[in-house]
């Protein structure tokens, strides 16, 4: 932690990837005050490819088949262990809602294998109900494009990126109301608190019932679009020159 801390204070320019990440470097730089500049992540082209085409059909028979992926399931992506930030245990406890026991939950991921083997033993209730497997990134647009529902619950985020991809690919985010996600998801979101299990629960039952799941997609259709509006994949690299130029003034 000391080497981290005197890496940090002598950089000469700083650039964070939210203003919430940027608030807690100037916290570290004990230099509460200080403003710092930021810029927002955005996802790769990817993740906007179309996904009522013929080939992305395919593709997607071809996963459930290979993977063994159900027509309908929850996502979490990129999870860790139960304990850490990533907060895995949240939906595992939104997931023990009675009407909600058919629901099958997917994870993908480093060690996905491991980490759904850990719920089970901890959550009985999500014995068979838990598929582990890896994507490509082209694979992952077109999961998140199928899932009735991409789950966020992270305690903390730099940004949440996933988020914003989940939206790219046209698929449905919920993210936990916290530091980060707030930031990615902002109105394009629907957000949870981590307080509550039981408004995850809701939320998934929602999406799990097809007329609302189209009605809420409708509703958000406008705000996910003005969402992804904002970002650009240029605006990064042109942040990092501007950065790399002013320390060379410095």
């Amino acid at each position: 932690m000391a080497l981290r801390r005197r890496w940090w204070q002598k950089a000469v320019t700083h650039l964070a990837v939210s203003s919430a990440t940027a608030e807690d470097l100037a916290y570290l730089l004990r230099k509460p005050d200080l403003q710092l500049s930021w810029c927002h992540l955005a996802p790769a082209e990817v993740f906007h490819q179309t996904h009522d085409s013929p080939s992305e059909v395919s593709l997607w028979r071809r996963l459930q088949q290979e993977a063994g992926l159900p027509e309908a399931f929850v996502l979490l992506p990129a999870t860790s262990a139960i304990g850490s930030y990533k907060n895995p245990e949240f939906v595992a406890q939104a997931l023990a809602d009675p009407d909600l026991l058919w629901l099958p939950l997917v994870l993908c991921g480093i060690a996905a294998e491991q980490r759904a083997q850990e719920l089970e033993v901890r959550f009985p209730h999500l014995r068979g109900r838990i598929t582990a497997a890896g994507f490509s990134d082209s694979e992952l647009a077109t999961v998140y494009c199928q899932a009735l529902a991409v789950v966020i619950p992270s305690r903390i985020e730099g940004f949440g990126l996933p988020a914003i991809e989940v939206m790219a690919s046209g698929g449905l985010s919920l993210v936990a109301d916290a530091r980060g996600l707030r930031e990615a998801g902002a109105e394009a979101a629907l957000r949870f608190s981590l307080r509550k299990p039981e408004q995850l629960s809701d939320l998934l039952k929602v999406v799990a019932n097809t007329s609302s799941r189209k009605w809420l997609q409708r509703k958000l259709q406008p705000r996910v679009r003005s969402r992804l509006a904002r970002l650009n994949p240029d605006l990064i690299g042109l942040s990092l020159l501007a950065q790399a130029r002013r320390a060379l003034l410095v």
